[in-house]
């Protein structure tokens, strides 16, 4: 697999386990997740 290959594949992954964490925890447990969410939407 090429380098770049894999930098997408982490980004996408990423961007699925946060988002699933996004819906499925609450944001009080995690401040910095709406901090994140805020600054990126």
């Amino acid at each position: 697999m090429k380098q770049y290959q894999k930098l997408l594949l982490g980004f996408i992954l990423g961007i699925v386990v946060g988002l699933i964490g996004y819906y499925f925890l609450p944001q009080k447990t995690y401040p910095f997740m709406k901090t994140f969410t805020d600054f990126a939407l």
